[in-house]
């Protein structure tokens, strides 16, 4: 059985939100393009909510308050999600609703919240889309 936050579930989220954003990278670019030239567009986009599992953000929040450095990520993209959700909860924690509450509900109202980009490099979006692509047409032959 899933869970509501954990991992899988967070990836099956995420992975439908890379279509998508990869549909409006196609809307917004201008042509001619490649695909790579659009998954980075893709993965500069920003998103409705943060794709990262609850345990994950919670680990990374408390990590990041206990010893006031910020761990470093392989890429980029998602080291600026990584900081985008430890600012967002910060500001979160400066208001009344959240003041004196549990770390644990700052952290799930700041995953709710809308994130700067997917947090996966433009590569990994490429991969996840021609995947989807290749897979669908395995079912239909």
């Amino acid at each position: 059985m899933k869970h509501k936050g954990s991992i899988s579930q967070v990836n099956i989220a995420r992975n439908l939100m890379a279509e998508r954003l990869f549909r409006e990278a196609k809307r917004v670019a201008s042509w001619p393009t490649n695909t790579m030239r659009l998954c980075e567009i893709a993965a500069n986009l920003p998103v409705r909510e943060f794709y990262i599992a609850e345990e994950a953000a919670l680990a990374y929040i408390r990590k990041r308050i206990n010893t006031g450095v910020s761990p470093s990520f392989v890429t980029p993209y998602k080291q600026r999600l990584y900081d985008a959700l430890f600012e967002r909860v910060r500001e979160l924690q400066q208001q009344d609703r959240y003041a004196d509450g549990p770390l644990t509900v700052v952290v799930a109202a700041a995953l709710a919240s809308s994130a700067p980009c997917l947090g996966v490099t433009p590569r990994s979006l490429y991969l996840l889309i021609t995947h989807k692509k290749y897979k669908k047409k395995g079912k239909k032959e």
